[in-house]
């Protein structure tokens, strides 16, 4: 029988598991490193916090990361950059479905610790399908729920590898909340779907639950537009430290650059026309 994946597909998907293996064991041995740092400088976590940036990739969670730090009294501790120890490992859960652990809570108990006295903020966007023990177990946390328009984060999928990553990793076709499959459209997504389509559904399925848990959380969710972020930078801003309870003091704020808000337009009128099929077929199957 011949194979729906062709060798270089197969290389592709190979590549990106071995580089995930790897991470997973650096990331075990800097985390020893992290842990031990913590323990020799004990210093009391801030009383608010962790704030959390979530969302789908490509909604622009890497560059509010790197806003956010630029703000008095913020901190990733990683300088903007995702976190070597635990990003992957997180994301691994959000995409499985699986809740997070005490090694998780630690972890975030243990970067509490060495921003202090700053409110840290974490990036890793897939936490948004851990929404509800994060704030169990941190229940002074902030939630800031990043959207932006489907078009732009459907191309900015198409060429990036790390997203094309959990298509490809599907392959069972079992329901999958993550990735916007369930009993309903299991068949359509397996069989008539394209990758433009397969990015739409997942975007749908992230924005779903950004409706969600603002729904749920209304005083701890603040979802943020990309775009209006990028029309009106300051105010927007404004609104997001207005909402953390801190002062907006700022210092070398990251440019944003115009460009990002049309890679829409970099869509042809028939990838425009698959998303919106996308939309109409995943909105007739919840």
């Amino acid at each position: 029988m011949k194979s729906r994946y062709n060798t270089q597909e197969i290389q592709s998907v190979i590549k990106e598991y071995l580089k995930r293996r790897l991470i997973r064991w650096q990331r075990a041995l800097s985390f020893s490193a992290l842990r031990f740092k913590a323990a020799l400088n004990p210093l009391s976590p801030h009383p608010g916090g962790p704030v959390f940036i979530v969302g789908t990739g490509r909604s622009g969670t890497h560059f509010l990361c790197s806003v956010l730090n630029s703000i008095g009294g913020l901190s990733d501790y990683y300088g903007g950059v995702e976190s070597p120890h635990m990003f992957e490992n997180i994301s691994d859960r959000a995409f499985r479905g699986e809740p997070l652990g005490p090694s998780q809570f630690q972890y975030y108990k243990t970067l509490m610790s060495l921003v202090y006295p700053s409110l840290l903020v974490d990036q890793t966007h897939t936490n948004l399908w851990h929404v509800d023990q994060l704030l169990e177990v941190f229940p002074e946390a902030k939630i800031i729920a990043l959207s932006r328009d489907v078009h732009s984060v459907v191309n900015s999928m198409l060429s990036h590898a790390g997203t094309s990553y959990w298509i490809d990793a599907q392959q069972s076709f079992a329901p999958n909340e993550f990735l916007g499959i369930n009993k309903k459209n299991i068949d359509i997504y397996k069989n008539n779907l394209s990758r433009i389509q397969k990015f739409t559904y997942r975007w749908m399925a992230h924005q779903r639950r950004i409706d969600l848990i603002t729904k749920r959380y209304p005083s701890q969710v603040l979802t943020v537009r990309f775009e209006r972020l990028g029309s009106d930078y300051l105010r927007e801003l404004e609104r997001i430290c207005g909402f953390l309870k801190i002062a907006f003091e700022y210092n070398n704020l990251p440019e944003f650059k115009k460009l990002t808000l049309y890679k829409q337009d970099l869509l042809t009128n028939a990838d425009r026309l698959q998303i919106e099929q996308a939309i109409d077929l995943f909105n007739s199957a919840i």
